[in-house]
């Protein structure tokens, strides 16, 4: 069996320390924007859940907003329906 000389091994270990060694500046700022963009996709989500959509519905005269599913009903349920969130004014915090 042929004997490892202790340089090809420092060599082996170093590399493959390295291989999993982080760059500090680039990942920082890697993370630093994921961070960010978790924070505000989960600023969005708690909003859109407090938010009760406004229900519209196309009418002979066009569309109109209906002030509860109730009420949407009481008109016969017209179709086509369209349900929209107000806009978040905001979602920064």
């Amino acid at each position: 069996m042929p004997r490892f000389s202790p340089f090809l091994f420092v060599i082996v270990l170093c590399t493959s320390v390295l291989a999993q060694s982080n760059l500090d500046e680039s990942n920082a700022a890697a993370r630093a924007a994921l961070i960010t963009a978790a924070k505000y996709c989960a600023n969005i989500e708690v909003y859109s859940d407090s938010q009760v959509p406004r229900i519209f519905a196309r009418m002979s005269a066009g569309w109109r907003e209906f002030d509860s599913r109730a009420a949407w009903s009481q008109a016969g349920s017209p179709k086509p329906v369209a349900l929209a969130v107000p806009g978040c004014q905001d979602c920064s915090r």
